[in-house]
C-alpha cells in the first residue's frame, strides 16, 4: 500500500478514523505507526535566498516531520525557484571541478574535518562528506564534515 493509498484511505474514513487506521495496519504489518498533521502550513513563507514571500506549493515538506502546531515541517528553507537554480550551480561548479582533477578523494570516516579540525564519522557510524563549494565564485574549495557545510552555506546572510 502507498503513502497515497493510506492518505486516502484515512481522509476517506472521516467520523470513522480510528476504524480505518486499524483496518490500514491490520493490511498492511510492515507500517509501524503514523503520523498525523493539518498537512502544509498556511500563509505566506520566505525563501532564504530571495527573500520573497511565497505560499506553501513553492516549498518542499517533509512527510514525516511535524512542527509543534501539528503542520509538515518544510525540508528545505529555499523556495522551489532558488532550490533549482542553486542545484544547477553546483551541479556545474562540481563537475567543471571534476573535470580538472580538483577533487580528490572522499576522506574516510574519523577523518579531520579542514576547517574545525574535528574527527567526522567513525567507521562504526559513518557520516557524510560533503563536497565543499563557493556558491557565488562557482570554485570546488575541498570536502567538509557535515556541519561546517551547513554553516558555511547560511543564505540569509549572503554568506558562501
Amino acid at each position: 500500500m502507498t503513502r497515497n493509498t493510506i492518505s486516502t484511505a484515512i481522509i476517506g474514513g472521516g467520523a470513522n478514523l480510528l476504524k480505518r487506521l486499524e483496518e490500514v495496519l491490520a493490511s498492511s504489518p510492515d507500517i509501524k505507526g503514523f503520523i498525523l498533521h493539518k498537512g502544509e502550513p498556511p500563509g505566506l513563507h520566505e525563501c532564504s535566498k530571495c527573500r520573497d514571500l511565497k505560499g506553501s506549493d513553492h516549498f518542499k515538506y517533509y512527510q514525516s516531520r511535524v512542527d509543534k502546531n501539528g503542520y509538515l515541517m518544510r525540508s528545505n528553507a529555499l523556495c522551489n525557484s532558488c532550490d533549482k537554480t542553486m542545484k544547477q550551480e553546483r551541479e556545474s561548479t562540481l563537475k567543471k571541478a571534476e573535470l580538472n582533477n580538483e577533487i580528490g578523494d572522499k576522506p574516510q570516516p574519523g577523518s579531520i574535518c579542514p576547517n574545525c579540525k574535528r574527527a567526522w564519522g567513525a567507521a562504526e557510524q559513518p557520516r557524510n562528506w560533503h563536497r565543499d563549494h563557493h556558491a557565488i565564485l562557482n570554485v570546488f574549495r575541498g570536502w567538509l564534515c557535515g556541519d561546517c557545510n551547513m554553516a558555511k552555506h547560511d543564505h540569509r546572510h549572503g554568506t558562501s
